[in-house]
């Protein structure tokens, strides 16, 4: 019985993908008898990153966004849309 204290040992948090975390992963310092908590990394998206470790998830999200929105190629229009400074189409 038993089990762990609150997301091994009170570091920084360790971040699972569901699959990972319903198989057991155990990825250095989390171990499985560790407590852990179901975040939704999207409503922090400013906390985690995607692709690029200096760009936040919500940054990465706003490019793909704007790709979608105005063609791959077209960075003029994503660069104003991922700083902010572009509307729509």
């Amino acid at each position: 019985g038993g089990g762990g204290g609150g997301g091994g040992g009170g570091g920084a948090p360790v971040v699972l993908c569901a699959d990972c975390l319903a198989a057991g992963v155990e990825a250095a310092p989390h171990r499985r008898s560790h407590g852990y908590r179901v975040a939704d990394c999207l409503s922090h998206a400013s906390a985690y990153t995607l692709f690029e470790h200096r760009w936040s998830a919500e940054e990465e999200l706003r490019l793909i966004e704007a790709i979608a929105m105005f063609g791959f190629g077209n960075w003029k229009r994503v660069s104003e849309h991922v700083s902010g400074g572009g509307g729509g189409v």
